[in-house]
């Protein structure tokens, strides 16, 4: 029957090196130790049944249930209290897996929801970022467009300006020459016809006297004609006389 099976399990208990039975005992009073709200996780203790039990509580006089501080070499060796107790403990450790589980997931989503965020939270200040950054780019290019137009107006006004004194530098130099050339060209000219002038003079004063003489030769020939006439003719009618 299961006490002749319990009977075995007993005396594996009994058998078992008093180094194992110390550590047991150090382990349950190490895990028994230190604040009072600590859970006992020993099935091998007794009073691993009774520490959630506000009635018939763990230690005082209680010599089934001892205080495992007191006594820490007092061990469970009935088999199906083992068994219950192994039990009991497998269904803590399933209940704290599944509240570590719970726990875990519930920081898993609050991690994906704070990743979630932090990655919405990115993507504005990217979009915001690429946003602004394209503002400012279209900014400073009008900035740079305005600044190009306006030192261009400057560079043709002031090219204008330049080309305009030029093109009076010019045309006053052209001008001064072309008087300068005019008043030379005139002296030449009035030189020349002052030459020519004198030449033309100095011409008709040899004709004049040249023509002078001849008129003052024909009139001298005339009148010694004359005169021989005059003689010749007194002295024709002398002679009739």
């Amino acid at each position: 029957g299961p006490s002749k099976r319990n009977e075995p399990n007993k005396n594996k208990d009994r058998r078992q090196p008093s180094s194992s039975k110390a550590q047991q005992k150090k382990k349950s009073g190490s895990t028994a130790t230190g604040s009072p709200n600590r859970v006992l996780l020993d099935p091998t203790n007794p009073s691993f049944e009774r520490q959630d039990n506000t009635i018939y509580k763990v230690g005082g006089n209680s010599s089934i249930y001892p205080d495992p501080n007191e006594y820490p070499e007092v061990s469970e060796y009935m088999a199906w209290r083992l068994k219950r107790n192994r039990k009991r403990l497998l269904r803590l450790d399933n209940a704290a897996r599944v509240m570590q589980s719970f726990f875990r997931v519930v920081m898993a989503k609050a991690t994906l929801h704070h990743l979630k965020m932090q990655k919405a939270a990115l993507t504005i200040q990217r979009y915001y970022r690429g946003q602004n950054g394209r503002l400012s780019f279209l900014g400073r290019r009008k900035e740079l467009w305005a600044a190009c137009f306006v030192q261009r107006a400057l560079r043709g006004h002031h090219g204008r300006c330049k080309s305009y004194h030029l093109r009076l530098q010019r045309e006053s130099q052209i001008r001064l020459a072309r008087r300068w050339r005019g008043a030379r060209a005139r002296r030449v000219v009035l030189a020349l016809i002052a030459r020519r002038n004198l030449a033309a003079t100095y011409v008709q004063c040899l004709w004049r006297r040249c023509k002078a003489k001849k008129v003052a030769a024909y009139h001298r020939e005339r009148r010694h004609a004359s005169i021989v006439l005059e003689r010749l003719s007194e002295a024709i009618l002398d002679e009739e006389e």
